[in-house]
């Protein structure tokens, strides 16, 4: 069996997903099965893919019947993976030649950490445009606000993603099932970590990188968030963070769009 699984969610990324496919088969490190699962795609990505699985045999190519979203998406993925460890993949980014070389690595130095991510670019077609650097470990309060481990840049245990269940398919609704993920392994004891080493590339257009969610998955995040200051019982201090959030939904997309982009030039 491989050491590791890559798995991959694919939704109407054809312009894109051979760049991605390609940066995946070409890592230093070889013993790993490639899980793509196509969410229904309206463009040709299964066309695309499938070409990809007749060429390596280390590809497993699935077919949701229709679109239902990421996390529906990564567990019915999870359900074919033999890999001990999931190293998780976007079907529009990039990962650096030694991603899962530096990743198996890190969870070599670190053997009771159960997920661990990294530092990553972000780029669209005029080149690399920012940054997310992440180098800590978090607690319980951080997964709370949010600040853990980039979600497509993440190595997991198997058995860890497995023993919490997977993803929980009604945070499509947010588009948080990364948020939600982290906070369930944190309260049940599991350890994430990240690592500064930019080894992965994700494709964000920075015109749009404060613009992509519509207001109800706004509403619906600001649910989520309410529902884990509950769960993990924190005080009214803590319970600032689901009124900011529940008033950034009503904030016009240009608004935040402009205030970011004043941060960013500070």
């Amino acid at each position: 069996m491989p050491k590791v699984s890559v798995l991959m969610g694919a939704y109407n990324c054809a312009e894109y997903v051979e760049e991605a496919i390609d940066s995946v088969l070409n890592q230093t490190f070889k013993d790993f099965e490639f899980i793509i699962v196509n969410d229904g795609s309206s463009d040709n990505t299964a066309e695309i893919v499938k070409e990809f699985e007749i060429k390596d045999d280390r590809i497993v190519f699935i077919e949701n019947d229709r679109n239902h979203g990421l996390a529906y998406t990564l567990n019915h993925g999870l359900e074919y993976v033999k890999g001990e460890f999931i190293i998780r993949m976007d079907g529009d980014d990039i990962s650096k030649p030694n991603r899962f070389e530096r990743l198996l690595e890190a969870m070599d130095e670190n053997p009771d950490y159960d997920v661990i991510g990294s530092a990553c670019d972000l780029f669209d077609k005029t080149g690399v445009w920012g940054e997310v650097s992440l180098n800590y470990k978090p607690n319980k309060l951080d997964a709370f606000y949010a600040m853990t481990v980039s979600h497509a840049t993440v190595i997991m245990k198997t058995e860890s993603l497995r023993a919490v269940g997977g993803y929980d398919i009604e945070t499509d609704k947010a588009r948080a099932e990364d948020y939600d993920l982290w906070c369930r392994m944190v309260l049940n004891g599991y350890k994430l970590m990240s690592i500064p080493d930019k080894i992965y590339q994700v494709r964000w257009d920075r015109d749009n990188y404060y613009s992509r969610r519509p207001f109800k998955t706004k509403l619906e995040t600001a649910r989520l968030i309410k529902r884990w200051h509950r769960q993990m019982g924190f005080g009214p201090k803590e319970y600032l963070a689901v009124i900011r959030t529940y008033m950034k939904a009503f904030i016009p997309s240009f608004a935040m769009k402009i205030y970011h982009k004043h941060k960013l030039q500070k």
